[in-house]
């Protein structure tokens, strides 16, 4: 699963983050139902072309997702992500360029935002070493409140995903 995943990851980035600014998460929920589209096309053209790749229907995105954004808040916690260095030192974060070093080009490394602090971390495994090493650390700013972790977020989440 996790070549599909980096395979999803990589077409995301290539046609979605990468071609569109988004000011806000409003604004990133109304312009990803044509990426939505795009993702299923391909993915029924494949599933058509069984030669090319096999996918299954289960992995066709639905359309009616729907986020919404009362119901959804920041809470304290971490996001992961992992991304390769590119050939100006820098990894896309969520539309954001971070600056890594050039030392770091055609690596990837783990970038991690903490919400609470409003910090993001970028780490690195040698790999030579079993450990990963922190090697960059900047301020992440955030625009909306970061609420204290409710014990009923499941509830919530559970409410907002059954339709």
């Amino acid at each position: 699963m996790n070549g599909s995943i980096e395979n999803f990851n990589g077409w995301c980035e290539e046609k979605f983050w990468a071609k569109e600014l988004f000011r806000s998460l409003e604004d990133m929920r109304a312009k990803s139902p044509h990426f939505i589209d795009q993702y299923n096309d391909l993915s029924a053209w494949k599933h058509k072309n069984q030669s090319l790749e096999q996918i299954k229907p289960v992995r066709i995105l639905n359309n009616s997702i729907e986020i919404h954004l009362e119901k959804l808040p920041l809470t304290e916690g971490k996001i992961h992500f992992i991304s390769k260095v590119d050939i100006e030192g820098e990894i896309s974060i969520l539309n954001e360029a971070f600056e890594v070093g050039k030392e770091f080009i055609d690596e990837y490394v783990w970038a991690t935002i903490c919400l609470k602090k409003q910090k993001i971390g970028v780490y690195y495994i040698a790999k030579d070493q079993d450990t990963a090493v922190l090697i960059k650390k900047n301020e992440y700013e955030l625009t909306e409140e970061v609420k204290d972790l409710s014990l009923d977020i499941g509830k919530t989440l559970w409410h907002c995903t059954m339709y």
